[in-house]
């Protein structure tokens, strides 16, 4: 099993730049850096060269993916935090139940239901 190898971001950005620039072929170029052509084609989709600052950069589609899972991740834990707030909520309604007929020992929910709607009286 061949070790991943890794590219420095400036072999990456010459690799763009010439893809961009010489006109040649994909396979071409891949084929002049001892690379498969297809991960240049990836460079390529991924990443930009900043023409003010010659770095490279994600691409517009890469920095709105990176965005979209984060805000997936923050609505996530938002949901898990309305979660468990709900279920508090619920419980300490419970609580309050009880405590305003003084009943020391909690009672299930069905009992609590009939003691609410005075059908344990009946």
């Amino acid at each position: 099993m061949q070790a991943k190898r890794q590219y420095s971001d400036e072999f990456k950005k010459d690799a763009i730049q010439l893809l961009e620039t010489s006109g040649k072929k994909l396979s071409e170029i891949g084929r002049e850096l001892g690379i498969p052509h297809g991960l240049v084609r990836n460079w390529q989709k991924r990443f930009q060269v900043n023409p003010a600052s010659d770095k490279l950069e994600l691409s517009e589609v890469e920095r709105l993916k990176m965005e979209l899972r984060e805000m997936k991740r923050e609505l996530d834990v938002t949901c898990m935090e309305r979660d468990i707030l709900k279920k508090q909520s619920a419980s300490s309604r419970r609580i309050s139940v009880h405590e305003m007929q003084g009943n020391s020992t909690p009672v299930s929910g069905i009992s609590c239901f009939a003691t609410m709607c005075d059908l344990s009286r009946a």
